[in-house]
């Protein structure tokens, strides 16, 4: 599968390396994982066409021209996500959309963070009390026993 595109008047061959598409989802057709390498390494509103076969004959491969077919599609801006995950220069627009979904993940993790802080100290409150509890029962059994046993040696 490659993708022949119009680059400056000549005809350009993309060629997607196998492990990236290997990475794409499985439920995705050759023509979509196309597309999207297209969307992605592709200017936004670049003319292109999928073609199974090109040929190998580089002789006079410069003077190849793209000529445009049934088949051409038009190259698409990629989705804030997949701009994030390759690395794409975001616009004013998207930076914002982005700093505002990272502020609203940092509120969450601080407000979980509070809420777990809480639980261990409420926690630790209740070991105390049982700790306490357990000393002032611990000392009534042994002030019991140490009375017993006067009793018994008088």
């Amino acid at each position: 599968m490659k993708i022949i595109y119009d680059n400056d008047g000549s005809c350009s061959v993309l060629i997607p390396a196998p492990k990236f598409l290997a990475s794409l989802p499985e439920i995705w057709t050759d023509e979509e994982k196309a597309i999207h390498v297209a969307n992605k390494d592709l200017p936004t509103g670049t003319k292109y066409e999928i073609a199974d076969e090109v040929s190998n004959d580089r002789i006079f491969r410069n003077a190849w021209e793209y000529v445009s077919g049934a088949g051409e599609k038009t190259s698409l801006d990629l989705s804030l996500e997949h701009k994030l995950k390759y690395n794409r220069r975001l616009s004013s627009e998207e930076a914002a959309i982005v700093k505002e979904r990272q502020d609203a993940i940092i509120a969450r993790a601080a407000e979980e963070a509070a809420r777990i802080a809480a639980e261990e100290a409420a926690a630790e409150e209740a070991a105390r009390i049982a700790a306490e509890e357990a000393a002032r029962i611990a000392a009534e059994k042994a002030a019991q026993l140490e009375g017993e046993s006067d009793a018994n040696n008088n």
